[in-house]
């Protein structure tokens, strides 16, 4: 209630720039999310996608969270109708007026990242906005969050929050991409304050089961399913929105689990992403990083897999404008394997840094957060729980995870907001001596460059980079694929056609395409010894009005599972990849009927595939095999056949 006041009185007041701390917080923090709470005053906003009342003189504790299907704030309390009416009668924005920016431009003491964050705690606004996590829009759980949330809030202090700020990349250089996509991303929050037509701030999150949400209904006597909205990219969802007081966020979880990012940059190479993440209309402005768990189990060299990553996002950009900000999320607390060296994770962490300063990347580090807590009682539960599942962190850990996200982007845009007093207006010249090459294109520094090598290799890579782009450029992944799937999560999110297995598999033999939920099943699976599957692939790509245009494949992509069970034991795929000569683009035309050449059809590429491991796990890899010597516009034949074992599992196939 005294939140509404505060906004009443402001609006009022003509709706001047904040009134007293805790309306400078409120103002602040709405950019939360990278910029995610910028628009934290929202005086005189009333578009709201949660809504919360607290009914009649009702306690804090009896808040309540709802889902408001029109958007629109409505409520019987007086006050919030007079908060609607004066919306009505007030035409002037202030925020669409003047920006973002002038609101976090620095004083001393007042504005700070850390002292606003306290006021926001003080105000109980940051704990009042985690309750609008997507499993109680209503209000149900608020007992047991509010709960839970007390006990996070008391160990993540703002100086153990700082200690997860490892490095930002706000360049004062108006060419940077990052600085661009940050100016992009406050005027899009600018103008969706001012009219709920203008697209939200998308942001797109990958990873493996940990981000997914696997196990993460513990934390108390709550029993849920094994994974879901309790999830902390939901959470972000939520809390962002809630705090900003508009629905100004989109949060999808693209984490599917057992990959790794190699999965990531298949999808992203390929475009395979939500149509409302796809540009130039409504393109992703940060992707996520938060693989680091799965990843630390299968590589040995960090820096070149996250460099593949952060190249891939680089696709997802528009063709004329700035790429998306990827944040690396450095989630791996300690080594989860409780009785091995701890060694082996601190050097992952070091890779971590190392590749985010050297290609100024911005790099927050959870694992900073949580490992003094976790090093002094290695049988808390709270934020990792190794009694019972030390890989996944339990509810509690999903909430610090998201609240270390929101300190840090409102520490980033506070930054770049403050830059911008040094490189604009009558400070301009200044930014004249900080002009510098886009970070992304330095050489590896695997690749053990000299100092007299480093800025002739990354001029030219620099160039290469444009030339592919401008060759390549599509607005939402740059490769031109025959065919391109993944067994993804969110289907729901595209509306246009995509390909499915279904559309090229010709003669099948104990294989089947399992669409039956839980997503954990989705996949083209053998099913019994020597099962053998026939796909036909037209040498053309998809255009957007559904026309075909011809095009040479150069490799199949292929994403299985390893897993380790006696029903995968010896499980072994063989493929071979044949030229078929011109076909129409009719992918179900079975090989005998049409299509016949003179000649044996060339084999073009052969590979042979494991599906078990000793690990007790099941896991996702992604393996590229080279396509020699098709002919543009030739279509192919691809058959599947297993030598050995009974079962295999495919959740993606990509023909480019």
């Amino acid at each position: 209630t005294h939140r509404f006041k505060t906004m009443i009185t402001t609006s009022h007041q003509g709706h001047s720039m904040i009134k007293g701390s805790l309306g400078m917080m409120k103002c602040v923090l709405v950019v939360l999310a990278l910029v995610v709470l910028a628009l934290m005053a929202g005086t005189n906003n009333m578009i709201l996608k949660y809504e919360y009342t607290s009914s009649n003189n009702a306690p804090a504790s009896d808040l309540h969270v709802k889902d408001t299907s029109d958007g629109i704030f409505t409520n019987d309390n007086d006050e919030l109708q007079l908060i609607n009416e004066i919306h009505q009668e007030e035409q002037t924005d202030i925020y669409y007026e003047m920006g973002i920016c002038p609101i976090f431009n620095s004083k001393p003491g007042i504005n700070s990242a850390t002292s606003l964050w306290v006021e926001g705690l003080k105000a109980g606004y940051i704990k009042d906005s985690i309750l609008a996590a997507p499993d109680n829009l209503d209000g149900s759980l608020n007992a047991h969050l509010r709960d839970l949330s007390t006990r996070v809030l008391a160990v993540l202090s703002p100086t153990i929050l700082r200690r997860s700020i490892h490095h930002f990349a706000a360049s004062p250089n108006e060419g940077s991409d990052n600085r661009r996509k940050i100016t992009a991303i406050l005027e899009k929050l600018r103008l969706r304050h001012h009219d709920k037509k203008h697209d939200k701030v998308k942001i797109l999150v990958f990873g493996g089961s940990p981000t997914a949400g696997s196990n993460c209904y513990r934390n108390g006597a709550l029993k849920k399913d094994k994974s879901g909205p309790c999830a902390w990219p939901g959470h972000l969802e939520g809390f962002l929105n809630a705090y900003a007081g508009f629905d100004a966020f989109e949060v999808v979880n693209y984490a599917i689990g057992a990959s790794d990012s190699s999965l990531a940059v298949t999808m992203m190479q390929h475009g395979l992403v939500p149509e409302s993440m796809k540009g130039p209309d409504h393109e992703v402005d940060i992707i996520i990083y938060a693989y680091s768990v799965n990843d630390f189990e299968r590589y040995d060299n960090s820096a070149n897999f996250l460099h593949d990553f952060v190249v891939a996002a680089d696709s997802l950009a528009p063709c004329d404008g700035p790429r998306p900000i990827t944040i690396l999320l450095d989630d791996l607390v300690v080594n989860f394997h409780r009785n091995h060296s701890i060694d082996p994770a601190e050097k992952f962490h070091s890779e971590f840094v190392k590749m985010a300063q050297w290609h100024d990347l911005p790099l927050v580090s959870y694992s900073n957060v949580a490992k003094s807590l976790v090093l002094h009682n290695t049988s808390e539960e709270l934020f990792v729980d190794y009694k019972k599942d030390s890989k996944h962190a339990p509810r509690g850990g999903h909430i610090a995870i998201m609240l270390t996200l929101a300190f840090n982007f409102l520490n980033m845009v506070q930054q770049h907001c403050d830059d911008l007093l040094y490189t604009t207006g009558e400070n301009g010249e200044n930014n004249k001596t900080s002009t510098f090459m886009d970070p992304l294109h330095l050489p590896l520094i695997e690749s053990n460059p000299s100092l007299d090598a480093v800025t002739e290799s990354w001029k030219s890579r620099i160039v290469d980079a444009k030339e592919k782009k401008s060759k390549n450029c599509k607005n939402g992944g740059n490769k031109r694929c025959a065919f391109a799937w993944v067994a993804m999560r969110k289907e729901k999110e595209h509306y246009h056609h995509v390909d499915t297995p279904q559309d090229i598999m010709a003669e099948s033999q104990d294989w089947v395409l399992d669409s039956t939920w839980p997503p954990t099943n989705y996949g083209l699976k053998a099913l019994k010894e020597n099962a053998t599957v026939q796909l036909l692939l037209p040498g053309t790509v998809r255009n957007e009005d559904d026309s075909r245009t011809g095009i040479q494949i150069e490799s199949m992509g292929i994403t299985y599972m390893k897993s380790y069970s006696e029903k995968w034991y010896n499980s072994s795929l063989h493929v071979d990849v044949i030229s078929r000569g011109n076909v129409d683009g009719n992918f179900t035309m079975p090989i005998s009927e049409g299509n016949s050449m003179s000649n044996s059809p060339a084999i073009l590429a052969s590979g042979n595939y494991s599906g078990f491991h000793e690990t007790h796990t099941s896991e996702y890899y992604t393996e590229s095999l080279d396509i020699h010597g098709h002919q543009f516009g030739e279509g192919l034949n691809v058959t599947f056949r297993m030598t050995g074992g009974s079962t295999f599992k495919i959740i993606g196939l990509t023909f480019c």
